[in-house]
């Protein structure tokens, strides 16, 4: 179950509206300088110095200087800027009370400003398939559980960042690759002979992806299972202590807060490679995504290799093998050219023909001829459970040998060996049962 919002995460945000505001330049230039001079470690400025380092982009014209302080306050209120009274320039006590101040920009704001950095240089989903981050994580867990859920204060939060760290990092790498593939510039990239180059590349990364996540994938939802309840408070109550070693100017939770964090945290690994009562995991998700990738560029690669075949003439080549048909006598061995140059003709699979003597609707079901049903043992062997439904609703369920008994079939094109197979029937749907019923007793009736 995922974790329900609170209605402070719900409501308004302040902090965002200097983003699309009137004057949005004007305010963004301001936020980006402050920003950037934060990351040179210059924290408190002047509103001079944030004016003259604006002017120098000579982006905004006709600004003047109230127009600056103006907009520092407006995004003093919005929360994007603390300031506080400068005081150590003044050289008279006039001086001193017209109130210049300094600006810092909030943390908050730092986060925005990083989100906005990194989206001008998004192209695209990128992302990566790493799979030695099954690793990684398979054998965190594993020390935890070795440690019985008990480190040292330092230790078990560097070993709760690395394995956390690693899950996230598996996570959107992995989602962005797959997300990567379906955008319309691989759609189009697709559907060129282009693509061809990229093919062998492709599918073999996702391949090798693929047999990581279903070797080692299997390994991190045993380690889990193997952490109870006591080692996970154990180990999260030593995480706890290594973060409150860090000294902390402001605070930023308690220690309630920073608890459930770690549980919530530790819910979603377990939730992501293991699933829960109402979901499929994410890793079983992901599996799945990946081999859809794989057959979708499968396809299109045969699309492509189709079209191309298409373009060639092979008028002279089906020339020559024409003279070649007429020139034989035999037509055994007409079929013997026909096998070779064309292949085996497609099967197809019947599940019954219906030979139906009359097409009265009076005429009971007892009074028809059998109807034979074939392929129900290959049906049976590639589905989950070893069973499917008929077309009727019947349940057929197929069960093995205990002893790998087999028996032998006599057919009219020679004797097939097998395993005594047993089959059962249920029906499981009322309705199906009235329809049945109702067919059996329709003479009855009369």
């Amino acid at each position: 179950m995922k974790e329900k919002p609170t209605i402070k995460s719900l409501g308004n945000i302040s902090e965002l509206r200097y983003i699309n505001a009137d004057n949005v330049t004007r305010y963004r230039a301001i936020m980006r300088y402050l920003y950037l001079q934060y990351e040179r470690l210059s924290y408190w400025l002047s509103p001079e110095q944030i004016y003259s380092g604006v002017m120098e982009w000579n982006i905004l014209k006709n600004y003047t200087l109230e127009q600056c302080q103006l907009d520092l306050d407006q995004l003093v209120s919005w929360k994007n800027l603390t300031y506080r009274h400068d005081g150590t320039r003044a050289r008279t006590v006039e001086e001193y009370l017209r109130k210049k101040y300094q600006y810092l920009i909030t943390p908050y704001s730092i986060e925005l400003e990083r989100f906005l950095e990194r989206l001008e240089g998004v192209k695209g989903y990128g992302g990566s398939l790493e799979p030695t981050l099954f690793d990684k994580i398979a054998d965190t867990i594993l020390d935890i559980y070795e440690h019985k859920g008990d480190y040292e204060p330092k230790a078990a939060l560097e070993v709760w960042n690395s394995l956390y760290d690693s899950f996230q990092k598996l996570n959107q790498t992995s989602m962005d690759y797959i997300a990567s593939l379906h955008t319309g510039t691989a759609e189009d990239l697709m559907m060129t002979s282009s693509f061809l180059m990229y093919k062998d590349s492709i599918t073999l990364y996702l391949q090798d992806f693929v047999q990581a996540l279903q070797r080692r994938s299997y390994r991190i939802e045993g380690n889990l299972k193997l952490i109870n309840r006591d080692m996970q408070t154990r180990f999260f109550k030593c995480v706890l202590e290594g973060e409150w070693l860090i000294p902390k100017v402001e605070e930023f939770f308690t220690r309630e807060e920073y608890q459930q964090n770690l549980e919530r945290r530790w819910r979603q690994l377990c939730r992501w490679f293991c699933g829960d009562d109402h979901t499929q995991s994410e890793m079983f998700l992901l599996e799945q995504a990946s081999k859809d990738a794989i057959k979708k560029i499968v396809r299109s690669t045969l699309r492509i290799q189709e079209k191309q075949r298409s373009i060639v003439s092979r008028r002279q080549d089906l020339d020559f093998l024409g003279k070649w048909f007429y020139h034989l006598e035999d037509v055994k061995e007409a079929h013997k050219l026909a096998a070779y140059a064309f292949g085996i003709f497609p099967t197809r699979h019947l599940q019954g023909e219906d030979n139906r003597s009359s097409d009265s609707q009076d005429i009971s079901m007892w009074d028809e001829a059998a109807i034979e049903r074939v392929n129900w043992i290959g049906r049976c062997i590639s589905s989950e459970g070893q069973a499917f439904y008929t077309s009727e609703g019947i349940k057929v369920t197929l069960y093995m040998p205990e002893e790998k008994h087999y028996v032998t079939l006599d057919c009219d094109d020679g004797t097939l060996g097998l395993l005594d197979y047993s089959f059962v029937f249920e029906i499981e749907n009322q309705e199906t049962w009235q329809n049945l019923l109702r067919g059996m007793t329709g003479d009855l009736d009369g």
